[in-house]
Order: structure tokens, then C-alpha cells, then sequence
């Protein structure tokens, strides 16, 4: 995995979260705040997969196996 951001965005506040290779990051989802996977260039990282595991929304960069990513709780943070 190649240099890999989490940036989070809740209203006004920017909050940037490298991600380690082989380390899987799990954070709770907050309701009205979006998360981002950006490239060391900091452009979205568009070929991202995702699945839905209980509660939680796993994703999945493209070309690696393991998750990059656990948002927690998503079905109790976020509105449909």
C-alpha cells in the first residue's frame, strides 16, 4: 500500500490520518462528517471497495486484501 490519508471532514474542522500499511484503522462514524482516502498526491482514491459487516462499513483499497479501513457503527451515525 502506497501512502494512504484518511482526511476527515466534520463542518469546519479537517482532520488528516495517515494510514500505516498492513495496520487496519477502525474509527466510529459520526453522523454529518465525511471520510476521504487520499493518495500521497492528495487526490481521492476513486477504486476503493466497501462491504457492509454488522454495523460497520469495512473498505477495501484496490490491490490489497485485507481492509484499509472499519467505520464503526455506521447504521446508528449516518441517515439514509
Amino acid at each position: 500500500m502506497k501512502n494512504i490519508t484518511l482526511r476527515i471532514i466534520n463542518g469546519n474542522k479537517v482532520e488528516n490520518l495517515v494510514l500505516n500499511s498492513g495496520k487496519v484503522v477502525t474509527k466510529k462514524a459520526t453522523a454529518g462528517t465525511q471520510y476521504q482516502l487520499v493518495n500521497e498526491n492528495g487526490q481521492l482514491i476513486s477504486h476503493v471497495k466497501t462491504k457492509v459487516v454488522g454495523n460497520d462499513l469495512v473498505v477495501f483499497v484496490e490491490g490489497v486484501e485485507q481492509p484499509t479501513l472499519i467505520l464503526g457503527r455506521i447504521s446508528t451515525s449516518l441517515s439514509y
